[in-house]
């Protein structure tokens, strides 16, 4: 093996062999020192003496072709060392030139370093993986070689792979795009351990590395919401009853429409309750209000769309007819009273509703309430009775009740009611019917039959419904009726009252109750009346008082409290308590009398007297005291003894 150096410029490097003999011609390994830099390097060879020849130098890799006519020698498949180029030869051939300077053409290095990842980058469903040399472009690697994940949106399915030989790039593009600001990760799986068309390849074939699953620098911006396109319309009449139908075939949004579109009626601005479907039939409550609809939905950015269709015109009125019905209560027949009651409602609203009676048909005059009062001139004729008004929207309505039968002529009770009895407080008074009669006849018992009703003045007494009546002194001074009821048997309600009675006299009633006497019966103490529990039905006039001792009454004693003296010692003592009911009548009650009354029992003083200073010659000495006494103090004076003997 021989080293052969260059020599001369980079732009004209010459490697001289010399005469080529079998001794000094290239070996297998010999190695050529040339720079290949830009540019052609010339390859000398000098051999002398010799005719035409062919060279070549059979390699792995390396050839040098035969010397063409202009005497170049193409050499290929050279393989770098840091500077170096290495020609390996399986052997040694003769090598044989003319006298000519050659030029040496080389290749490029024999590559085997894999291809580098470098970054990976996404925006949206576009992922760009960045690679640190050129690649393959012509075979591109399945998209099943590589997993791609988002935190927030999952695992995105990669739909198509493209190489970009210039650009070191692999791109992969997502079936769905990765959201704004979550993390993403990318790897790839080398199909095989060796080198093969369908991976990530270098342009010398050599397969990129399997890549773990490796961060991804996310350039997907926010995403801009597109409002919805296209309109929702709505078709059909604007009158009640009948139905409109919303349609929104042309509702189109640039971000897509996720799931369902949800529609809602609005009346006046108003949701309409249930009214979620494609059609709704108008009734009463949207008369006079705009009717629009509403659809809404949420878009492929979880936005919530809705579009609203223009409004109708006010919803116009069908006007709808009374319901419930106009009723006739009461007996028909002369003299009894009709009543009129109603059921009615309308969709349209009720206006004030009129009555007016008809008898045979023909409208009696001026009979107009909600009652009326039958008389001869009805005998023998049906009555109805029409309730007429005017709907809140204009249109007039009216409703006319069943008839009756014909009205019979109804005869008044003769005879009537008297009261048997005096009309004196606790008098008990009877109502008397011996000579009350009626032509149609009067039940006897069950409904129907005799009732009463008894008044003080123009009052009727709670609970007096019997035919005898206790009276009490409520009543005084009042004059007493009665009033006899009953249906006859024509069903005609029949009744008679009868002449009232004198004012009711009183009879005096005695108090109740009783009064009291408290305090302790000893002399100085005092005694307290008591007349909490004094009544009289007849009513407590201005009471006073007189107490007495031993029965006998205490000058001057009047009040409602007496303070005992020795005068009325040994003696029990009552207490008179007097008035004139409203009535008039004097009244006095005394009460029980107290135990004879006690002297009176002395109570020790309590506390101490003490003396102070120093008891020495000339000493000053005072004397102070505690002293307390439940019958009372009286004005102290003190007494000095000295030895027990007082001191004058």
């Amino acid at each position: 093996m021989a080293t052969y150096n260059k020599t001369g410029t980079a732009a004209s490097d010459v490697i001289g062999i010399g005469s080529v003999t079998s001794f000094n011609k290239p070996s297998t390994g010999s190695i050529f020192n040339i720079d290949g830099g830009a540019g052609s390097d010339t390859f000398q060879l000098n051999n002398t003496g010799s005719a035409s020849y062919n060279a070549r130098f059979p390699s792995t890799g390396f050839v040098i072709n035969p010397v063409d006519a202009s005497g170049v020698i193409v050499v290929s498949g050279a393989s770098k060392n840091g500077d170096n180029y290495t020609f390996n030869l399986k052997s040694v051939e003769t090598l044989v030139f003319t006298d000519k300077t050659v030029t040496l053409s080389y290749g490029a290095v024999a590559d085997t370093t894999p291809p580098v990842f470098a970054s990976a980058a996404v925006n949206g469903s576009s992922l760009v993986m960045t690679y640190t040399e050129a690649l393959d472009a012509t075979n591109t690697p399945a998209a099943t070689a590589f997993a791609v994940s988002g935190t927030s949106s999952g695992t995105h399915t990669v739909s198509a792979v493209v190489v970009d030989a210039t650009a070191k790039t692999v791109t992969l593009t997502l079936a769905t795009a990765v959201a704004n600001g979550e993390s993403v990760t990318v790897a790839y799986t080398d199909p095989t351990a060796t080198n093969d068309a369908k991976a990530i390849q270098d342009a010398a074939g050599n397969d990129a590395v399997t890549l773990a699953a490796t961060a991804v620098t996310n350039n997907t911006p926010v995403p801009t919401n597109h409002a919805p396109t296209g309109a929702v319309t709505i078709t059909g009449t604007a009158t009640q009853g009948q139905t409109l139908t919303e349609s929104h075939t042309t509702l189109a949004d640039a971000d897509g429409i996720v799931g369902a579109v949800t529609i809602q009626w609005y009346a006046g601005g108003t949701a309409i309750s249930g009214a979620t479907g494609t059609t709704y039939t108008l009734t009463q409550a949207e008369v006079g209000k705009v009717i629009t609809a509403t659809a809404s939905y949420t878009d492929g950015l979880s936005k919530a769309e809705s579009v609203t269709s223009s409004a109708t015109t006010a919803v116009a009125n069908l006007n709808d007819l009374p319901t419930g019905n106009v009723t006739i209560t009461g007996n028909a027949a002369t003299g009894q009273t009709l009543t009129a009651t109603q059921t009615l409602a309308d969709a349209d609203g009720l206006g004030t509703i009129s009555y007016q009676w008809k008898a045979g048909g023909t409208a009696i005059t001026g009979a107009t309430a909600t009652t009326y009062l039958l008389t001869a001139a009805e005998a023998g004729k049906t009555i109805t009775v029409t309730a007429s008004y005017a709907d809140l929207l204009g249109a007039p309505e009216s409703v006319t009740s069943a008839a009756t039968v014909a009205v019979f002529t109804n005869h008044t009770p003769t005879g009537g009611v008297t009261i048997d009895g005096a009309a004196t407080q606790g008098a008990t008074l009877t109502a008397n019917t011996t000579t009350l009669a009626d032509a149609e006849g009067i039940p006897s018992s069950g409904t129907g039959a005799l009732s009463y009703q008894w008044f003080a003045g123009t009052t009727a007494i709670s609970g007096a419904t019997g035919a005898t009546y206790t009276l009490t002194q409520a009543e005084v001074g009042k004059a007493i009726k009665v009033t006899a009821s009953y249906t006859d048997l024509m069903s005609a309600a029949e009744s008679v009252t009868s002449s009232a009675t004198a004012s009711v006299a009183n009879i005096n009633d005695t108090p109740t109750g009783s009064v009291t006497i408290s305090g302790t019966a000893s002399r100085g103490a005092t005694l307290t009346a008591g007349i909490s529990t004094l009544a009289d039905a007849d009513g407590l006039g201005t009471i006073s008082y007189q107490w007495k001792a031993g029965g006998t009454a205490i000058t001057g004693a009047t009040g409602t409290t007496y303070i005992l003296t020795a005068a009325e010692v040994g003696k029990t003592v009552t207490v008179v308590a007097s008035y004139a009911d409203s009535y008039g009548f004097g009244e006095s009650v005394t009460s029980s009398a107290t135990g004879a009354v006690a002297e009176h029992q002395n109570n020790l003083p309590t506390g101490l007297v003490t003396i102070a200073g120093t008891a020495t010659q000339n000493a000053l000495l005072t004397a102070s005291n505690t002293l307390a006494d439940v019958d009372g103090l009286g004005t102290i004076t003190y007494q000095w003894k000295a030895g027990g003997s007082a001191i004058s």
